[in-house]
């Protein structure tokens, strides 16, 4: 919900594969918190997912 991904990039997320099981949770609640080391699935264009890499920048520093 606190990232807005979809908002801030237009991008589409189908899914996040768990870290901690390796399961794959499709179309998450906006409410799921994110764990170091999910891997998010996402739809949309080379941009987009640039700007998705660039939040994340944004979130370590």
């Amino acid at each position: 919900m606190e990232t807005e991904i979809p908002k801030k990039t237009a991008l589409m997320v189908l899914a996040i594969k768990k870290h901690e099981d390796q399961k794959l949770l499709f179309n998450p609640p906006v409410n799921y918190t994110f764990q170091i080391g999910d891997v998010l699935i996402v739809l949309g264009r080379e941009e987009q997912i640039d700007k998705l890499r660039h939040l994340g920048d944004e979130v370590k520093n």
